[in-house]
């Protein structure tokens, strides 16, 4: 491959096809718009672009390039810095804001560091100084292509993310919402068995795994004379209950060894008026043993 100082003016095609020969063209797909306000340095450059496979546009101003990039799609845009009218780093600024997809490349026949520190900081793919060499050129074009590609994928699979996550999200929240009115719906129910237990003239005590006290409805406050929030979280075994325990606990952990309903009669406990009364009460285990409820009534004559 022969090393070329700079694009030649007074060539033709066939001149620069056997100059600078190019292997494996691509096919006349990927479209460039070249922004150079020199007609001949123009001219040349599409030239050698289109021999290495590129389609090319070419526009004098930014005033033309931005009526080419309003109706056509380039995938990258070689843009003189000096233009006349509006700078080629204003356009660059515009087609990275309107047209991302595209990749921009500067060229200048400056070599200020600064100028060129801003083309890069605005997003450009490239900064190529004339005169221009066309290897040079060719490969800043290619790689920034590479690295179009590369960008445009990332966004593709970025958006891909994000979109994930929102469906999660939104998948999310219906699940709370939903779980919100399922609660709601249980607290509702939990509410009405209350109430439902509550007028039940039954006397109901219910006991947990560990002998304590889970549930003691009205009817049993009003037999004994003790209410709920005074029995709830104590243990069976030690509430101050005018029975007699010992022999209830005793006949209550036959009826959870048999694992049956168990009627325990005329069991003998003094009312809160003082007077002797009699209670017949059933003994109902709980599943798995995780406790038993204790149900009936006064039976005194």
């Amino acid at each position: 491959m022969m090393h070329v100082n700079a694009l030649p003016t007074n060539l033709d095609l066939p001149e620069i096809r056997r100059m600078y020969p190019m292997e494996g063209l691509r096919p006349l797909t990927t479209r460039l718009l070249v922004v150079e306000d020199e007609p001949q340095s123009a001219r040349i450059v599409s030239r050698v672009l289109e021999i290495s496979g590129y389609r090319c546009v070419v526009a004098a101003d930014a005033l033309e390039a931005r009526e080419h990039l309003r109706k056509e799609e380039f995938s990258l845009v070689v843009c003189d810095v000096a233009l006349p009218g509006e700078s080629g780093l204003d356009l660059a600024r515009f087609i990275m804001q309107q047209n991302p997809e595209a990749a921009v490349i500067m060229i200048s026949g400056l070599d200020d560091p600064k100028l060129i520190n801003i083309a890069l900081e605005i997003g450009t793919y490239g900064y190529v100084l004339k005169p221009l060499r066309p290897q040079q050129l060719l490969i800043t074009i290619a790689s920034a292509l590479r690295q179009r590609a590369l960008d445009i994928e990332n966004r593709f699979r970025q958006g891909e993310l994000e979109q994930v996550i929102a469906n999660r999200s939104a998948k999310l929240l219906e699940t709370r919402d939903e779980l919100d009115r399922e609660h709601q719906i249980l607290q509702r129910a939990y509410a009405e068995r209350d109430q439902l237990l509550a007028a039940i003239p039954s006397i109901l005590i219910a006991v947990d795994a560990d002998g304590r006290i889970t549930r003691w409805n009205r009817a049993a406050a009003q037999v004994f004379g003790v209410e709920d929030s005074s029995m709830i979280g104590q243990p069976l075994r030690e509430a101050d209950l005018a029975w007699d325990a010992g022999k209830l606990l005793h006949d209550i952990a036959s009826a959870l060894q048999n694992a049956e309903i168990t009627r325990l009669k005329d069991v003998p406990f003094r009312r809160p008026d003082g007077k002797e009364g009699v209670l017949c009460l059933n003994v109902a285990p709980f599943c798995q043993g995780q406790g038993f409820l204790l149900s009936g009534s006064e039976v005194t004559q």
